[in-house]
């Protein structure tokens, strides 16, 4: 008799199996299109998002006003950058609902495309949704966004408003029955704004793309606070429906990092109560002791504005990392990221840290690997930069990673904070990663990524920025938006899976989970699989490249979630050893795409 301990919905693909230089296969773009080659605005706090349905297709934004100077807004809509070539060239969508004369264009803005197609009749392309703290004649009110259409010329349409003292709004969707889950973090009474103290709050929709959605406004801090939260409230949904969020707690008397979770959507009358802490009890699990935070600026940018990021594993919800910064002394900051593999219930020790750095962000790709993008003051310049682990359990980080752009950190000269920003921004698009950052454009290519592209007017040799492609117009340095991308895949976790899949990447599998073997090392695991009708076999080989079996089909298939799978093999995992996928098909048959087929892991405590 078989006993199932545990049930994994996976969902990974593999896009490349090569091993090339790491920095061959990274992109470094400065975005601000050429037609504002004139701009000197401080275009700082950026965020990034790319369409599910065609990662070609990206949306991004920053404190960027609709005048090349910074003045005073002089139209109502401010813009956002759009892409739909995979970023290599970004234009301006002027959609975001501003104010006439503001001193800002908005407060703060992130934003997140759903992976369900809008139906546009111009474009086609998915639904945009954003949070932004928005220009109007009285504060800046949390408001969220959405557009059916990013690449036209149409206002986002408003679908929730909240006032108050409101900050620093967190955008993330994810696609789930059918239903655009829509999660807005933010702070909602900061300054001892709320009685109770407890601003950690969330703003969610169930299904915002239908016409008037609906929002429920979710307390997710549990306990009394001294007088407020942390001001960034992130939360990260995964497809089966399980709702991670962290926030510091206690912001301004004995801060700790937190996360919270919820099991179906944040749905129901008591949401993100589903983790709690051991040691009261009450839901909001602490991640740390208690912190000091960073106070006062480093490298012009002020410190203590709750850098918070967290991800959770495409491939398995049980696994989620988070980051967050700390104080490093006097005007200075350490970031640090740590995992858990048991939903947030136990979580390891620091598995990064970086001193003088902040603005970490995290993201997990289709192949498990995880990436960290942070900036930090290294001789007096800004280092912004991405390492990714390199380790099939995804716990090696090696440091300092890959340099992305290394600038001044004193020139040019603040005109407002945050400087680059109290955020940067770090997605996984599949299996490869895209993420944006804010700092200097003064053009030396010494100081950038191999390759760097500038859309705007500059001269290389005489690091020089112009306003007129005849550079007779020239233009001071300031703070630009730049994008990135690094492609990546299962072989950055096992160079044995390369060796399998190296002839044919489109046809392989890279499967590895730390609880098949941690939580019962007697254990096997059964893999049951729907592979399509155009595959004939599918054998599995293991990380140190010997084939280990076949998948044989079933007599009666397995039902899950509705879904049957028709064939399944048993293996004895081994810790530290992963698994690979590898399809054959017909002859003179080729995959649509990547092989990614539907499968479920079970992990059983007899072996049959």
């Amino acid at each position: 008799m078989r006993t199932i301990i545990h049930t994994s919905a996976l969902a990974l693909a593999l896009a490349a199996c090569t091993l090339p230089a790491f920095a061959a296969k990274t992109r470094l773009v400065n975005m601000v299109p050429n037609s504002r080659s004139g701009e000197t605005v401080q275009d700082a706090e950026p965020t990034i998002t790319t369409d599910p349905n065609n990662a070609a297709r990206m949306a991004g934004a920053a404190f960027t006003w609709d005048n090349l100077t910074g003045a005073p807004m002089v139209t109502a809509t401010a813009p956002i950058y759009m892409s739909n070539d995979n970023g290599n060239n970004w234009s301006m969508a002027f959609i975001v609902p501003s104010l006439l004369g503001s001193g800002f264009p908005t407060g703060d803005i992130t934003l997140s495309f759903s992976s369900t197609l809008s139906g546009a009749p111009a474009h086609t392309t998915s639904w945009l949704y954003g949070g932004i703290l928005r220009s109007t004649n009285s504060g800046r009110p949390m408001t969220v966004l959405r557009a059916q259409d990013a690449y036209s010329s149409t206002l986002m349409t408003v679908m929730d408003t909240r006032t108050g003292n409101v900050d620093q709004p967190h955008t993330i969707s994810q696609t789930g029955a059918g239903q655009d889950k829509l999660y807005v973090g933010f702070n909602d009474g900061y300054g001892c704004g709320v009685p109770s103290g407890r601003t950690s709050t969330l703003d969610v929709s169930q299904d915002a793309k239908i016409a008037g959605p609906t929002f429920a406004l979710d307390v997710i801090e549990a306990r009394n606070t001294a007088c407020q939260d942390g001001f960034a409230q992130v939360a990260a949904p995964h497809s089966d429906g399980t709702v991670y969020a962290a926030f510091l707690h206690d912001w301004s008397s004995s801060p700790r990092l937190v996360v919270v979770r919820d099991d179906n959507w944040g749905i129901g009358p008591s949401p993100f109560a589903d983790l709690t802490d051991p040691s009261d009890s009450v839901a909001g699990r602490f991640v740390t002791g208690a912190l000091t935070l960073a106070s006062g600026n480093m490298g012009q940018n002020r410190l203590g504005a709750s850098n918070v990021s967290i991800a959770v594993d495409p491939s398995n919800s049980d696994r989620v990392y988070v980051a967050w910064g700390d104080s490093n002394g006097a005007n200075s900051e350490t970031i640090h990221v740590r995992r858990s593999i048991n939903r947030g219930v136990d979580w390891s020790d620091d598995l990064l840290t970086v001193t003088s750095a902040m603005n970490p962000q995290i993201a997990i790709n289709d192949s498990g690997v995880t990436g960290v993008l942070y900036q930090s003051v290294v001789s007096g310049n800004w280092e912004t930069r991405f390492t990714r682990s390199t380790d099939l359990d995804a716990t090696n980080f090696p440091t300092p990673g890959t340099l992305l752009a290394r600038q001044s950190a004193s020139t040019p000269a603040a005109t407002y904070w945050p400087y680059i920003g109290d955020y940067a921004s770090l997605v996984a698009s599949d299996s490869n990663f895209v993420g944006m950052f804010s700092t200097s454009n003064y053009p030396d290519k010494a100081n950038f990524l191999d390759g760097v592209k500038f859309q705007r007017e500059v001269d290389w040799v005489a690091h020089k920025l112009y306003a007129d492609a005849a550079h007779t117009m020239e233009v001071t340095p300031s703070i630009d938006p730049y994008f990135f991308e690094v492609k990546s895949g299962i072989c950055d976790r096992s160079p044995g899976f390369c060796n399998i899949c190296v002839r044919r990447p489109e046809l392989c599998l890279g499967i590895y989970d730390p609880w098949w073997w941690l939580k019962c090392p007697m254990c096997g695991i059964d893999i049951f699989i729907n592979p399509g009708e155009e595959v004939m076999r599918v054998s599995v080989f293991d990380s140190r490249g010997k084939q280990v079996g076949q998948f044989k089909r079933l007599s009666q298939p397995v039902v899950e979630k509705g879904v049957a799978y028709h064939y399944s093999i048993h293996l004895q995992p081994e810790k530290g050893v992963g698994y690979v996928l590898k399809a054959d098909v017909g002859r003179g048959t080729r995959l649509k795409g990547n092989f990614r087929p539907a499968y479920i892991v079970r992990t059983t405590k007899a072996v049959r």
